[in-house]
């Protein structure tokens, strides 16, 4: 039973943006709860998190060093990164055991950081990922599900950002429930949950290319954005994702900024026709949350964002184009536009029952 108010870690990887920013609407219900929230970060999105909760205590830990290689088979690069990423868990598991012996933490609240768990203090994790997406059937597909099993039930729930129908935004990603997990599905999560969406009738920017994800895939996206925004001769802008400033040369047609914050990107967007960005999960959580029209770019070598991206547009949501596929045939003239309803504020029913 959690005494009141409660000391909540909150810690997402640092593999790009994403996941601190759907861990957004769970920091400000926290604290709107009136508990105490650390955040553990590292990285461009720690320092995103530290822009956006400038009162809120924080503190260092550990960063993923993790890097695809889109020359290789997804299942070898996948591979290749077993022992970094094992690595970087068991120095998770060092910190957050030094770290807690001089703050009492009583609940921690991980998302995808698989070593912050602890056997005296509450552990829940934040992933859509309890299945391997794969092409093929290998002994490895089923080696990576076995590992991916004993990761997550070291944990004492599992909370899932999306629905529990089997159609959710994840797919089969998330869908069914491991058994001897205790898994609940929150719905989705988005930065966007609380904001007004006052929809702009005469739009600034044909195309709002947003660049996101770990180097050096960040710095490949950001060229070609800049090269089919060149081409297209119609107003863009270009958010690079970045706060590592570079000289570029424009033209007078293509508006570029390095970092938008919460309410900025929302302003960016609604003066927006069509958003590009990668298919990252919390991404497509936050177009839909606030009806974007969207062409969404998987990250080469990243089998989980090439599923996404298929998935959602055979679900006529959005439109999903391979990197190859911009580059030789450029943007697409017709895109996917069915709009779905989701529930953006399922989670604070979960967030309730957990810290009541």
């Amino acid at each position: 039973m959690l005494t009141h108010p409660v000391t909540v870690l909150i810690a997402p990887l640092d593999w790009g943006l994403g996941h601190a920013t759907r861990c957004y609407p769970i920091i400000q219900e926290i604290e709107r709860m009136g508990h105490e929230v650390i955040l553990g970060i590292s990285g461009s999105s720690g320092k995103w998190l530290a822009n956006e909760f400038p009162h809120l205590r924080t503190v260092q830990i550990p960063s993923y060093h993790m890097r695809y290689d889109e020359r290789l088979p997804a299942w070898l690069s996948i591979a290749m990164q077993i022992k970094p990423f094992i690595r970087s868990i068991h120095f998770e598991k060092k910190w957050l055991n030094s770290f807690i012996q001089n703050q009492k933490i009583d609940l921690i609240i991980s998302d995808n950081r698989y070593g912050l768990h602890h056997a005296q203090i509450k552990s829940i994790l934040i992933t859509h990922q309890l299945h391997i997406p794969s092409r093929i059937f290998s002994l490895f597909n089923i080696l990576a599900r076995r590992i991916n099993h004993r990761f997550l039930s070291a944990f004492n729930e599992v909370w899932i950002p999306d629905s529990p129908e089997i159609n959710g935004l994840s797919g089969k990603l998330a869908h069914p429930p491991l058994k001897g997990i205790k898994t609940t599905y929150l719905g989705p999560l988005s930065r966007f949950y609380d904001n007004d969406i006052n929809p702009v009738n005469t739009k600034t920017y044909r195309y709002c290319f947003i660049i996101s994800g770990p180097e050096p895939k960040r710095s490949k996206f950001e060229n070609i954005c800049l090269y089919i925004a060149k081409k297209t001769n119609l107003p863009c802008l270009i958010i690079r994702g970045t706060d590592k400033t570079r000289a570029i040369t424009s033209s007078p047609h293509i508006t570029v900024i390095d970092i938008a914050g919460t309410e900025e990107l929302l302003k960016y967007i609604n003066q927006s026709s069509i958003v590009i960005s990668r298919s990252g999960y919390s991404s497509i959580m936050d177009w839909v949350c606030i009806g974007a029209e969207a062409i969404l770019v998987p990250t080469p070598g990243q089998p989980e964002q090439i599923y996404l991206a298929e998935y959602l547009h055979q679900q006529d949501m959005f439109t999903g184009i391979s990197e190859k596929e911009l580059m030789n045939q450029g943007l697409p003239t017709m895109i996917n536009r069915r709009k779905r309803t989701f529930d953006f504020h399922s989670f604070k029913q979960t967030l309730n029952k957990c810290l009541s």
